[in-house]
């Protein structure tokens, strides 16, 4: 699956910019808002953080997402399951 492959590069590349990937984290940010490009969103919601800083924003566009997306709808689920467990520890 080629989007599995751009989601290690993009987790590789993350440690070799100079802001630790901020600003290719909010590029995944506008795809997941923009919500157009499944494959953008897969590659999106595969990534080994969080999109998001703030968790309410993250939960509000991956609800809206789910709803209008059919093919991702399961991982904007698991997202938001796991991120929520993890703010309760």
């Amino acid at each position: 699956m080629a989007e599995g492959l751009v989601a290690d590069l993009f987790n590789l590349l993350v440690w070799q910019t100079n802001d630790n990937g901020s600003a290719m984290m909010r590029e995944v940010e506008t795809w997941l808002r923009d919500g157009q490009d499944t494959r953008k969103l897969t590659i999106a919601m595969s990534l080994d953080a969080y999109p998001f800083p703030d968790a309410q924003e993250m939960y509000q566009v991956l609800s809206t997402l789910a709803a209008a997306t059919p093919e991702v709808a399961a991982r904007c689920q698991t997202l938001i399951t796991l991120r929520k467990a993890s703010a309760h520890r």
